[in-house]
């Protein structure tokens, strides 16, 4: 009875380790894909094998006031699973501070697009540069809208209770994996944006 009610181990160092790992594989994948004549073209075939992918989705509007509606889609049904699960538990600590990690996440990943990271063509091989179209968008690593779904995602799986995380686990990773293919193959980011998305969520959660 005793081993029970012991409380969980603390693992604060592998936590730790953790962290340091996603930090480095987030680096490692800006400095490959983004700034080597390999990592680009790795980068870009997917994205143009993507551009001529045929599926029956709906297609998801680019401009910036339609692609507000998408975020919505990305967020609310996991909103509510998030606030119902707080509020069933009455856990508000852990909902805000859930809500801390969400939104440092999505912070982090407009500060990291928009005023650290860059993206230029390597000219290394002007034949690949040439062949690369890398210069037809901004810096877009990491994928904002990735990182929205799948810090919502995440949140939902913090939420719930220790018997609800295997299977909250397994549909956060559907929503969050899903969003990020259904982006990826309506062009709107390369495959190594959504990589480092998944990672900045991986650091804050």
């Amino acid at each position: 009875m005793s081993s029970t009610l012991r409380p969980p181990a603390r693992r604060t160092g592998l936590w730790i380790a953790g962290v340091l790992v996603c930090c480095a594989l987030l680096i490692g994948s800006y400095e490959i894909f983004v700034r080597t004549t390999l990592g680009q073209v790795i980068d870009t075939v997917p994205r143009l094998a993507a551009v001529h992918f045929e599926h029956p989705l709906p297609y998801l509007p680019r401009e910036d006031g339609e692609s507000f509606w998408t975020a919505l889609w990305m967020v609310i049904p996991p909103a509510v699973v998030f606030g119902l699960l707080v509020l069933m538990r009455q856990k508000l600590v852990t909902g805000l501070i859930v809500l801390a990690g969400v939104v440092g996440a999505n912070v982090t990943t407009q500060i990291m697009k928009y005023s650290w990271l860059e993206r230029e063509v390597v000219e290394d091989d002007r034949s690949v540069g040439l062949f690369l179209t890398q210069a037809d968008l901004p810096n877009s690593l990491p994928s904002g809208h990735t990182t929205l779904a799948a810090s919502a995602a995440v949140a939902v799986f913090l939420a719930a209770g220790p018997r609800q995380r295997p299977f909250m686990g397994f549909v956060a990773a559907l929503w969050a994996g899903g969003w990020g293919t259904y982006i990826f193959i309506e062009d709107w980011h390369r495959a190594s944006d959504m990589i480092a998305a998944y990672l900045v969520v991986a650091v804050w959660g």
